[in-house]
């Protein structure tokens, strides 16, 4: 679960992942390796993105999709609903798999693929003891570069004690920005989204902050931490197809005093997690991505409060 080992940071294997990827799913989208309740997949008519010229200030361009309404995949029963109750009132966490339209999931999915890479910023802790947000960006290479080893020296340094992480997330949108990522963050800000959660947590919640897409390539981690004061809910949308454990990339829970591990969840694709966060936080930690993975391990976070 440590990190692997990488001197430095290729700026192209974003291009390489997506290649992968965007070269199967032109040729036929019926191929597509994501399978919902062991049925054949889902076939979708993919409609190439266009690229909206705004104004520099922004830091996201919004690309031009066919608008595939967002709504939940599952109805629950009221014994659906208690039992997510008592087992994150044991504080344990739920996995809601299939949670969203499926067809939106691909989009969604799809639409993160096509990203440029400049969408992403380098988001990595601690460097010079602060938080570094970078644009993924040519120019930028020399000092992600410089930023991936400094936490590598980081985190291998037996003295460390605070959180240590380098992974990939997006930036803040503009208002009203009609993007997937932001129409997602919309969906679960709705009153149906808190009151569902509302009613499984036992706690009541009223916003969701902090909502942020993050990518994690060959060598990214996130090591133990509680998300202390973050919320009183927390939650992980998985947008990753087919990932395996041997990936890496994996959610760890622990036993807050000796940190052993509980449970690992596996991301799977259209699946959420939730897991409440008691006063004093819940020890929780994302593996590093085995080196040489071609897949693309995507989430959506955020915190329910």
């Amino acid at each position: 679960m440590g990190t692997s080992s990488s001197s430095t940071q290729d700026l192209n294997i974003f291009d390489e992942i997506s290649n992968s990827y965007r070269n199967y799913a032109d040729l036929n989208v019926e191929v597509f390796p994501i399978q919902q309740n062991k049925l054949m997949p889902t076939k979708l008519n993919i409609v190439p993105m266009k690229l909206n010229i705004v104004p520099i200030q922004t830091n996201i361009v919004p690309m031009k999709l066919n608008i595939v309404p967002i709504k939940t995949n599952v109805v629950f029963t009221e014994e659906q609903l208690e039992s997510y109750k008592k087992i994150l009132d044991s504080g344990k966490h739920i996995v809601i798999n299939n949670f969203l339209c499926y067809k939106f999931a691909c989009q969604f999915f799809y639409y993160l693929l096509r990203m440029p890479p400049h969408y992403w910023n380098f988001f990595c802790y601690p460097i010079f003891d602060k938080i570094s947000s970078i644009p993924w960006t040519t120019k930028n290479r020399s000092h992600i570069n410089s930023c991936w080893n400094e936490i590598d020296s980081v985190h291998n340094n037996p003295e460390t004690k605070s959180i240590v992480y380098r992974f990939y997330r997006t930036g803040p949108h503009f208002k009203k920005c009609p993007c997937e990522i932001c129409r997602c963050a919309l969906f679960f800000k709705t009153k149906k989204i808190l009151d569902f959660v509302s009613k499984i947590s036992g706690e009541t919640v009223t916003e969701l902050k902090d909502f942020s897409t993050s990518f994690y390539s060959p060598g990214c981690f996130l090591t133990p931490h509680t998300d202390i004061g973050k919320g009183k809910v927390a939650m992980i949308y998985y947008l990753s197809v087919n990932w395996k454990l041997s990936y890496g990339g994996c959610l760890y829970f622990q036993e807050k005093d000796t940190n052993k591990v509980t449970d690992v969840i596996v991301p799977n694709f259209n699946s959420l997690v939730l897991f409440k966060l008691p006063e004093g936080g819940k020890p929780h930690m994302v593996s590093s991505v085995t080196s040489g993975v071609k897949e693309m391990r995507l989430a959506v976070t955020g915190w329910f409060s």
